[in-house]
């Protein structure tokens, strides 16, 4: 059940914050006298319904009032995804907060899976992306058929479960078959390229390569411009071909201009 939603301010009254349910948002008083409040922290996703509002609050009671409207519109939402944190290896983001309406969720040390679900129809089909090993991927892809059984009267957890044909997510194990050691300067999840886990647009590596012995990880946008600088690799359909820069095993991926 919500609670009534928390109003505190600063000494001047010049900004405002709303509260409830560990959620909140801070509003600023604007010059405007048409529009004299404005919204300069939200902890909500973006949502088109939401930005309305968010940019024509006339008056503090009928923020407050849609504020708790909007926390209760969303909390079937970050309950689906509380309930697949709980029980799923999530590794992006690695601290999910209210405004992220996405998991990437470990299927095994190939591939993983990042659901994106919608913040106002959350057990709805997601939008769902495979990332990992080409070999693994489309194994997965190609397994994947009963997607149109998915049962939007269940919960995301049980859906995805039944997509997948697993009684429970696996957990994260520690790789100890790669060529790489303990002193190794590239770790298990970081770019072997730019040796970083996350990109310059804040993305995990997800291409892996297919080599069991191998195993390194790449961002597709690095892998394709270190592919690109060798002019025999082909070029098929929007994705460049050739070998890993490690193992010299086959590998592909989307072309980046």
């Amino acid at each position: 059940m919500l609670k009534e939603v928390q109003v505190s301010s600063d000494d001047n009254l010049k900004t405002i914050k709303l509260s409830l349910n560990d959620i909140s948002v801070i509003l600023e008083r604007n010059e405007s006298a048409e529009i004299p409040w404005k919204i300069i922290s939200s902890d909500f996703p973006k949502i088109p319904i939401f930005e309305y509002f968010a940019k024509n609050i006339t008056k503090l009671n009928i923020a407050i009032t849609k504020f708790k409207w909007q926390v209760e519109l969303l909390e079937k939402a970050w309950e689906q995804l509380k309930e697949i944190d709980e029980n799923c290896c999530v590794i992006d983001p690695l601290e999910p907060n209210k405004s992220h309406m996405h998991r990437r969720i470990y299927l095994s040390q190939f591939i993983s899976m990042t659901i994106t679900i919608s913040p106002l129809k959350p057990t709805a089909l997601p939008e769902i992306k495979l990332f990992g090993s080409d070999s693994e991927v489309k194994k997965q892809t190609d397994y994947i058929s009963n997607i149109l059984d998915w049962d939007p009267d269940c919960s995301i957890l049980e859906n995805l479960k039944m997509l997948l044909n697993i009684y429970e997510f696996p957990k994260q194990q520690k790789d100890t078959e790669t060529i790489e050691d303990k002193n190794a300067i590239i770790g298990n999840r970081e770019c072997g390229i730019c040796t970083s886990e996350k990109s310059e647009d804040d993305e995990l590596p997800d291409k892996i390569c297919n080599n069991t012995q191998c195993k390194i990880h790449y961002h597709s946008a690095c892998l394709s411009k270190w592919l690109q600088k060798n002019a025999g690799n082909q070029v098929v359909f929007g994705y460049i071909y050739g070998i890993c820069p490690y193992c010299k095993e086959k590998i592909s991926c989307p072309i980046e201009h």
